[in-house]
């Protein structure tokens, strides 16, 4: 349990843009964030832009006090950020679950680690992606499925798929379908 006397819940969310739209991992993150502040038994803090916030507050229903800003970079410093660098964020505001919902899951925390894994795209068809997420991404994301507590794949084709490629994964894996 965090400071607070309740479990706390760090969504990663950076790449949800100021209106809340987009695809499939936005809307997943966007309905993910709406769940977990709606309950009463955990402390949601979410990662994102601060154009964001007024989203996340107004249509969202996350607290304005569970807000912690990340500076808008690039995707690559972004992703390096996420992978790399919230150590300090997590150990500060007593993180118990450190969620990714994007293809990265901090290292160096006691958090309990959750990476949703939405597919497995950019390890599949690799041309399908520019020069940077082609061979930049693969690397840390699947140290990311292999260092996290718990992966959450959106389908069990996915979970089936995820097995092969990290095997040692497997019994981490759970499936939770889109609603």
């Amino acid at each position: 349990m965090g400071p607070h006397g309740r479990l706390t819940w760090l969504l990663l969310a950076s790449h949800v843009p100021a209106d809340g739209r987009g695809g499939g991992t936005v809307r997943y993150t966007v309905e993910l964030a709406r769940a977990l502040a709606a309950r009463d038994d955990l402390r949601l803090l979410v990662l994102a832009q601060q154009a964001t916030h007024a989203f996340l507050v107004e249509e969202v229903g996350v607290a304005p006090g569970g807000l912690r800003t990340v500076t808008a970079v690039g995707t690559l410093r972004q992703a390096w950020r996420e992978r790399y660098g919230l150590r300090r964020l997590v150990a500060r505001d007593g993180g118990d679950v450190v969620h990714g919902t994007k293809h990265l899951v901090p290292v160096g925390t006691t958090a309990t680690v959750v990476l949703t894994v939405h597919d497995t795209a950019v390890l599949d068809r690799p041309g399908d992606f520019g020069f940077s997420k082609r061979h930049l991404l693969p690397g840390p994301f699947l140290r990311s499925i292999d260092s996290a507590d718990v992966v959450v794949c959106s389908s069990e084709a996915t979970r089936r798929h995820l097995a092969r490629l990290v095997p040692g994964a497997a019994a981490r894996c759970v499936v939770v379908h889109p609603a």
